[in-house]
């Protein structure tokens, strides 16, 4: 699913880096790190079965020439599935340069 949507910005990519991160990115083999953390005080991993009410944190890592892309998703976990808690969160290069102001 991320690989569709991060192609579908190749085109409004304004520089090469960009376009060269969304080409590397957007093949799983690339991306070699993705973190399951909980959400609290003192990081730590997800070490036990996911239980309600807890937070975590899904963390996409991909390295490309030397710099390191990051994409982090908070959820809570509820008794029918995971709420999304961070929407509305600058994902975009203009997003986040507006959001930085």
């Amino acid at each position: 699913m991320w690989q569709k949507e991060l192609v579908s910005h190749r085109a409004a990519a304004k520089s090469v880096l960009a376009q060269h991160a969304i080409d590397s990115c957007s093949d799983r083999k690339n991306v070699p790190f993705c973190e399951i953390h909980a959400t609290n005080l003192i990081f730590d991993y997800v070490s036990t079965h996911l239980r309600e009410r807890m937070t975590i944190n899904l963390e996409a890592i991909a390295p490309v020439d030397g710099q390191g892309f990051f994409l982090e998703d908070m959820y809570l976990i509820k008794k029918g599935g995971a709420e999304l808690l961070t929407t509305g969160a600058p994902y975009s290069a203009d997003e986040i340069e507006w959001a930085m102001r």
